[in-house]
């Protein structure tokens, strides 16, 4: 945790935070005047420019907590950290954009458990609806805890005073406004973020250039290099190094499944392309994201190491953010750096209250209690009333935080166990028509149970007995169910009677037909 005294405000500063959010506020009402129906609610209408998706894609995923572990990690680690967007997220948003973002598009889906569903049968659906459901609503309460207590440093604050403060900012234009306040508060959010660390790059480069008398770049590498941090420049770490992100890791467990599963299968990232305008929107909106995931490390891993070079003995590198934004920035700087923390915390928050929001309303409750086709206001009025239960929710279930040590790394686990298996159902069942209900379902099952049972193995060996990193297990075990669901797939679908073509037109790569005869097979269910 950061230890150093908070930062000093200036009345600019409170003035800068204080409009930003009212600014939001009022535009969260302001948008709820173009809702009247559920897919006004949880899909914008389906009216969403790309620029707009793009950029709430890349707020979804970087929050408050992650801008602070990120600087902290590069402090730690190096440039290698930068690998988590460049080899992790961009590759992932490419193939998103180009092959899975259409089909979900055209096949006028809510949620990716709806276009599972759909492919392979309810059961798989419930499941889907069920995992990642716990996931965002346990994360709410996660996101809540840590970012107060990053306030709680940072400001002074009191952890309820910021958990009220965000819950109720938040609630107002995610409840009124619904997926369309949210996206375009994420645009203000994410561009917040990005100038807040672009501004701390530039003003670090300075400070360093002063210190020295030669070139930021230049000063930045020869202070890090003379610490004795030459790795800290290398962007590949070897397989036996002591840190979590030697080069097999990244490259397979991150880039090949955990990367790709998270941008193609999160609902929370997902739901954004879902309520493109249309089908162009949505496939650029996913590469107008991997055009500012390139950007990040820009303004997230620099900060690391110029912390590095301007203070190399910190005790702990989450402290690296917070001396830079004390010590650098201005007046008035300050509280646009910190109106940007907001953000990210306000982005993290309403992207889960709403995605989860949608899989409890349109999945759980009208698609699979009710099977109900019926979309009229009753259950926009659900929507909200979940939206709002789930709020009170994330907010009250925040301190469990403190009590459990490694909950945040608990959140961590639950989202590795279910990665894997998803992408192993999503891919073959996009590529290959031969991919059968009874297949899917079965290779769910067993990739679950897998991925479970070797978090669980890990979890319980003697530290010298782990079969893994006994830091980051995560890709070895997606990686692993990954395999498994895919095998278990293949094979039990070639054992079992193909499904109707006619059924999936529209889900799987080989039909791109969306017209009316084939809009009401795929209404169909499997029993």
């Amino acid at each position: 945790m950061i230890s150093s005294p908070g930062i000093p405000l200036h009345g600019i500063d409170w003035a800068l935070i204080v409009a930003y959010l009212v600014g939001i506020i009022v535009f969260g009402v302001y948008l709820s005047r173009r809702i009247s129906t559920e897919r006004d609610y949880f899909l914008g209408g389906r009216s969403l420019p790309f620029w707009a998706i793009g950029l709430s894609i890349v707020g979804s995923d970087i929050g408050a907590v992650d801008f602070v572990g990120l600087v902290g990690a590069t402090y730690r680690y190096g440039l290698v950290m930068a690998n988590m967007d460049w080899i992790g997220s961009m590759p992932a948003l490419l193939l998103a954009a180009f092959v899975f973002v259409p089909y979900y598009w055209r096949s006028g889906v809510y949620s990716v458990p709806e276009y599972l569903g759909r492919r392979y049968n309810q059961s798989v659906r419930a499941i889907q609806t069920l995992a990642w459901t716990v996931f965002l609503t346990c994360n709410l309460g996660v996101i809540f805890w840590a970012t107060s207590g990053l306030f709680q440093e940072l400001l002074g604050w009191g952890r309820w005073e910021v958990i009220l403060l965000t819950a109720a900012m938040t609630g107002i234009y995610t409840i009124c406004g619904g997926l369309a306040a949210v996206v375009y508060s994420d645009v203000v959010q994410t561009l917040l973020m990005i100038a807040g660390g672009a501004l701390v790059v530039f003003l670090g480069f300075n400070e360093l250039s002063q210190q020295t008398g030669m070139g930021g770049i230049e000063a930045l590498y020869t202070r890090v290099t003379a610490a004795g941090h030459e790795n800290h420049f290398s962007l590949y770490l070897p397989a036996d190094s002591d840190t979590p992100y030697g080069w097999p890791g990244i490259f397979v467990g991150l880039t090949l499944v955990l990367a790709p599963a998270y941008f193609i299968a999160n609902q929370a990232i997902v739901q954004r392309t879902l309520g493109a305008r249309d089908e162009w929107s949505a496939k650029a909106g996913a590469l107008f994201g991997c055009f500012f995931k390139f950007l990040i490390p820009l303004v997230v891993v620099l900060p690391g190491l110029i912390a590095l070079a301007l203070y190399p003995n910190l005790k702990e590198g989450d402290q690296a953010f917070q001396r830079l934004v004390r010590d650098l920035l201005p007046v008035g700087a300050r509280g646009l750096v910190l109106a940007a923390f907001l953000a990210g915390l306000m982005s993290s928050v309403d992207s889960l209250l709403n995605s989860a929001a949608t899989l409890i309303t349109r999945d759980l409750w009208v698609g699979i209690l009710q099977r109900s086709k019926d979309t009229t206001g009753d259950h926009l009025l659900l929507g909200r009333i979940v939206t709002l239960l789930l709020l009170i929710f994330g907010a009250a279930t925040a301190p469990l935080s403190e009590r459990f040590e490694g909950i945040y790394a608990a959140i961590q686990s639950i989202l590795s166990i279910i990665q894997g298996p998803t992408l192993g159902l999503l891919l073959p069942g996009m590529f290959w028509a031969r991919i059968t209900a009874i297949g899917g379902t079965v290779a769910l099952v067993t990739g679950l149970s897998v991925s479970t049972g070797l978090l669980v193995i890990h979890k319980l060996l003697p530290e010298d007995g782990k079969w893994f990193n006994a830091d980051e297990p995560f890709f070895a075990i997606a990686g692993i169910s990954f395999a498994v669901t895919v095998l278990v797939n293949v094979v039990v679908s070639l054992m079992s009677r193909p499904r109707d073509a006619a059924l999936l037109r529209g889900l799987v790569y080989r039909w791109a037909e969306n017209d009316g005869e084939v809009q009401d097979a795929l209404s169909q269910r499997d029993e």
